[in-house]
């Protein structure tokens, strides 16, 4: 059985889980604020659009515009990870997935064993 891995409400573990499998330059790259890459296909970037899609979907539950409204399973983020090759997808409801066809099977098997579900590829879950 596999965790969830969440950046809304397991933000830590996830990470960690994350720099475990791209490493621990990759993560002292994600959380330093001044490094150019922080601001596009990061945990930042991503964090911020998932703000910004979860207010524009309650902004339109208030405004009755139900056809609006994304799924909390609905994918709106990616970030990248280390040199760009594994790409990781972020759900609505914060959930992160390891996008199976940017990611050789012993990558997935690692990250399904850290507790990442697998998007996409040979390796669905």
């Amino acid at each position: 059985m596999t965790l969830a891995r969440n950046l809304l409400t397991a933000y830590d573990e996830t990470l960690l889980a994350m720099a475990e499998i791209e490493g621990y330059g990759w993560l002292s790259v994600e959380l330093d604020p001044k490094h150019p890459w922080s601001e596009r296909d990061s945990v930042r970037s991503a964090l911020k659009g998932l703000q910004h899609h979860r207010d524009a979907n309650e902004k339109a539950k208030r405004e009755g515009r139900d056809w609006a409204v994304l799924p909390e399973t609905e994918s709106v983020e990616e970030i990248y990870g280390a040199g760009g090759w594994n790409r990781w997808i972020v759900l609505l409801n914060g959930d992160v997935m390891l996008f199976g066809m940017h990611a050789p099977q012993e990558m997935r098997e690692r990250a399904k064993a850290l507790g990442f579900r697998i998007f996409g590829g040979l390796s669905q879950s």
